[in-house]
């Protein structure tokens, strides 16, 4: 099938509704018409910003509802390059929890509403199930937009793009439901739409509404409040709503000819006796239309095919925008989605030079890291005489640019000394000395422009093109080339390394400790990682000629005070390991009460050999790294303060392979050593008793 181009000026949405995760289904009809969404987006090349789901995502508003119904909308957000933006339906209300007297005072005139209104707010157990959902997820995924935990009535979404700001405003009509018979017996908050719409720019912002009902489902004097709002010239320019059961693709002008774009997905899912659908709905500024691409499932084929019968531009008028380079917005111009497309064009040009060289999951998913089948063997012999290697790379220097935008931010940048690997096999580890911004120029700038190049690109064979034909790519091969072999001689490969710990709960769940890093990371910036994790660094007074598996546990045993108990109060410390090794000494053996993972600090002190180890090498960058988990039973209650920031433990729960795959598919929002180290570490575990190589 055709896929559906996108051009520069535009922004694309998928808008999907009503899938009902645990509605009875004898028939197992639910289960194969959700998935042949995914495949329909996948087989037509459905390519998209947003996600917009309308409501109805679960059935009883059960935690096992939402958790199918978040696996499901994971799927479909790897196609999704910003983001997911929802607002519930009637069925994501807890019924059973419903105080039917109070709503139902609630809509009969405004006064009433505004009057319920404090009452709903401080109480609304029926939405508590889906709003602490929304919560949890957002902080765990950040594909996840909403918030929802201000205010149950309202979730507003500003997010930004290469043309401009986006404003989603996400009602809840469902605020109301009591049963099935809500029909014209619903609200939405007018006043705290009016306060959102306020914050908006409608001449230069696009502006969404989102909300489960249609307005002729709200109360008569709601309805005609709602239409008011949503008709103004400072209005939103696209209305987006689930519920019904055919679509609705539509376009209204007030008497100032403001117009507005009306989507009504339809229901992706309700039974076999009703026609299903979703939308792929593309916004050309440049033309002042949508271009609505809507798709009915087919019972007799059992695929979703587009429906041309409904399928036709709509005028609209949309803000005048300018243009934001990409670059500006994502940083690399690879976003979550297509990251996984160039991983796959890359190795459908050069089969035979990167086989193996993405690691490929259990459920076939290509994650971007090599995992060697070599292991470092203490000690690290250090080679004085291997001198910095550097490439010139002039006024595209990656490390001048860091220079430049820390002294900009008044941060100190840092040049720092580190130790780079030169080889590796299993009976020797070479390494040498190094500096941080000559790793910068060799590793991270590769990364840096095989992403910026590629994504720019505006279609397919444009991208295979420049993946053919750019000098850094070739620089790249040449590269991978001699890491099979273990040998990192011809570039600047600054050593890393990470200690995922992972705690053995009680209730028989993995629970895996890891922190979302601030922007002043030059690597993996807000991206998830494991922690603790860092560098071998050196100080200029240290003059080793080897590194032993003692000096090893040093360096993780800094990284895990620095991340659990400050950066700043070891500040002074760190640069010498002997001076490291008596802070150390002082808070184990004292068992100060400062601190805090004492338990991981011991069983570092502990290790004696490393009988659980990990080389992986980064896919892009070709920084390698050694991956060391550590087991703790029973919990951990550690802070963790990375690069300057401090964040609460965020850790991640794994309880079956679901979960394990669930987490390779958000591989797009980990720093790429970080979920190295947390699919292997996590895979291992999960593995039938006598088959694990941990404890």
């Amino acid at each position: 099938m055709g896929g559906i181009e996108r051009g520069y000026m535009e922004l694309s949405f998928l808008h999907v509704s009503d899938v009902h995760f645990g509605v009875t289904d004898n028939d197992g009809e639910h289960e194969r018409i959700t998935k042949a969404i995914v495949t329909a987006v996948k087989n037509n090349s459905l390519s998209y910003d947003y996600i917009l789901f309308t409501g109805d995502l679960a059935q009883k508003a059960t935690a096992t509802e939402f958790q199918q119904g978040l696996h499901w909308l994971e799927q479909l957000s790897e196609f999704a390059k910003k983001g997911i933006v929802l607002c519930p339906g009637h069925h994501d209300t807890n019924r059973t929890k419903v105080d039917s007297k109070c709503l139902r005072l609630a809509y009969g005139q405004a006064e009433n509403f505004n009057l319920s209104k404090n009452t709903i707010e401080n109480s609304h157990a029926h939405m508590e199930d889906f709003l602490n959902w929304c919560k949890d997820t957002h902080d765990e995924r950040s594909f996840f937009l909403n918030t929802w935990n201000d205010n149950p009535f309202i979730d507003h979404v500003t997010h930004s793009t290469e043309c401009g700001t986006v404003h989603f405003i996400c009602l809840n009509s469902a605020v109301l439901s009591c049963d099935n018979e809500d029909h014209q017996k619903l609200c939405v908050d007018i006043k705290s739409l009016n306060e959102a719409l306020n914050k908006t720019n409608t001449k230069e912002e696009l502006v969404v509404v989102l909300s489960h009902h249609p307005s002729d489902w709200l109360v008569e004097w709601n309805k005609t409040k709602f239409n008011t709002l949503l008709g103004q010239e400072t209005g939103p320019h696209i209305f987006c709503h689930g519920h019904v059961h055919e679509i609705d693709v539509i376009s209204s002008s007030n008497s100032q000819g403001q117009s507005l774009f009306v989507s009504g997905a339809g229901a992706a899912y309700q039974g076999s006796k009703w026609p299903q659908f979703f939308t792929h709905l593309k916004v050309d500024f440049t033309a002042n239309q949508t271009h609505p691409t809507v798709f009915k499932y087919s019972t007799e084929s059992g695929q979703w095919l587009k429906n041309d019968e409904k399928s036709r531009p709509v005028m609209v008028q949309l803000p005048k925008i300018k243009a934001t380079k990409q670059e500006d917005v994502d940083g690399i111009n690879v976003t979550e989605a297509n990251y996984s497309l160039l991983i796959n064009q890359l190795i459908e040009l050069y089969p035979n030079d990167l086989k193996d060289f993405f690691y490929k999951t259990s459920n076939k998913r290509r994650l971007p890291f090599y995992l060697s089948e070599f292991k470092p063997s203490f000690p690290f012999n250090v080679d004085h005489q291997q001198k910095c290697s550097s490439p010139d790379r002039g006024e595209t220097s990656l490390a001048e640019q860091r220079r430049q935008e820390a002294l900009a931010k008044k941060r100190v940048f840092y040049p720092g000394n580190i130790f780079r690997l030169v080889s590796i096999n299993n009976e020797k580890t070479i390494i040498a000395p190094s500096r941080y911004d000559h790793i910068l120029d060799d590793c991270d700038y590769l990364r840096e422009n095989i992403f910026k190049g590629w994504g720019v690109c505006k279609d397919e064979t444009a991208q295979k093109s420049f993946l053919k034909n750019a000098p850094i790519i070739q620089e790249w091969l040449e590269k991978i080339k001699n890491i099979k072999k273990g040998d990192f001689s011809i570039y600047e490969a600054g050593i890393a390394f990470t200690i995922p710990i992972i705690s053995h709960e009680n209730t028989g769940k993995l629970k895996l400790l890891r922190a979302k890093s601030s922007d002043a990371k030059s690597a993996g910036a807000k991206k998830f990682h494991c922690c603790p994790a860092g560098m071998l660094e050196f100080s200029s007074m240290d003059h080793f000629k080897e590194i032993n598996f003692n000096n090893f546990k040093q360096y993780i045993l800094k990284e895990v005070l620095e991340e659990t108990q400050g950066h700043n109060e070891l500040e002074k410390e760190t640069r010498s390991l002997l001076a490291l090794k008596r802070r150390i000494d002082q808070i184990v053996y004292n068992n100060s009460e400062q601190i805090n993972p004492v338990e991981i600090i011991e069983k570092v002190v502990d290790l004696k050999q490393l009988d659980e180890v990990y080389f992986i090498v980064d896919a892009f960058r070709l920084r390698p790294e050694f991956i060391i988990p550590i087991d703790l039973m029973g919990g951990f209650d550690v802070n963790t303060n990375w690069e300057y920031q401090e964040l609460e433990a965020n850790p991640v729960i794994i309880n079956s392979e679901n979960d394990l795959d669930i987490l390779a598919n958000e591989f797009n929002f980990w720093a790429e050593p970080g979920i190295a180290a947390a699919y292997l570490s996590l895979a291992e575990r999960l593995k039938p008793e006598g088959d694990a190589q941990h404890p």
